[in-house]
C-alpha cells in the first residue's frame, strides 16, 4: 500500500473485517516503499481488529525476482520504479 491509497486500502480492509477477520483478529502486513504517514497508520489501525504491522522495502528490492521466472513472459514493466 502506499499513502496516497489511504481510502482504498481502509475500504479494503473494512470489507476482510466484516467476512471473516471481525472473528479472528489476524494480523496484517503493509509494505510501502516509503514510510507510512502517522494519519495512514491511525486510520487504517484503528478499522482493523488485529495488529497492524507496516513495514519499509527498499524500491529496488520490489522488482527482484526469482532465477525461475520466465522474462519473456513476465516483463519488467509491472515493476515499481
Amino acid at each position: 500500500a502506499r499513502n496516497s491509497d489511504l481510502d482504498s486500502t481502509m475500504r479494503s480492509v473494512r470489507e476482510v473485517e466484516d467476512r471473516f477477520n471481525t472473528r479472528h483478529h489476524y494480523p496484517y502486513t503493509l509494505l510501502n516503499d516509503e514510510p507510512f504517514m502517522d494519519q495512514f497508520k491511525r486510520r487504517v489501525s484503528a478499522v482493523a481488529s488485529g495488529p497492524v504491522a507496516y513495514g519499509l522495502v527498499p524500491r529496488g528490492h520490489w522488482c527482484v525476482q526469482p532465477d525461475w521466472i520466465d522474462e519473456e513472459r513476465a516483463p519488467r514493466p509491472r515493476c515499481v520504479r
